[in-house]
């Protein structure tokens, strides 16, 4: 029970997903930049993150544990549904723009919200 930090968007690729929800979440990230350069180079001048919460995670608990992915749950700036009933969530953390994108399932948010 961890939560997956990725701290480049090459390493997409490498997470633990069918390949639907890696290919809708690459379009996702890409999508406001003109360019996969552009993306990463973005992402190491703000210190731009991916967690990658699983189906057996206990959210409660890793929230308490740690305060960027507790402000994440609670602050998010945008939230999608993507394929395989999860979602990903965006919440902006530093004055330049950076900050952490959330990909969970859609149930382990509902049900930490009751």
């Amino acid at each position: 029970m961890t939560v997956i930090t990725i701290n480049s968007p090459s390493q997409v690729i490498q997470l633990p997903l069918d390949d639907d929800l890696i290919n809708a979440l690459i379009l996702e990230i890409e999508q406001p930049f003109e360019s996969a350069v552009a993306v990463t180079v973005f992402w190491q001048q703000t210190n731009t993150r991916l967690l990658l919460i699983e189906p057996d995670d206990d959210l409660d608990n890793l929230s308490k544990s740690d305060p960027v992915l507790a402000f994440a749950l609670e602050y998010p700036e945008w939230i999608i549904n993507l394929p395989q009933d999860h979602q990903l969530s965006l919440a902006v953390t530093t004055d330049d723009g950076g900050g952490c994108y959330l990909l969970c399932p859609t149930q382990l948010i509902k049900s930490s919200k009751d």
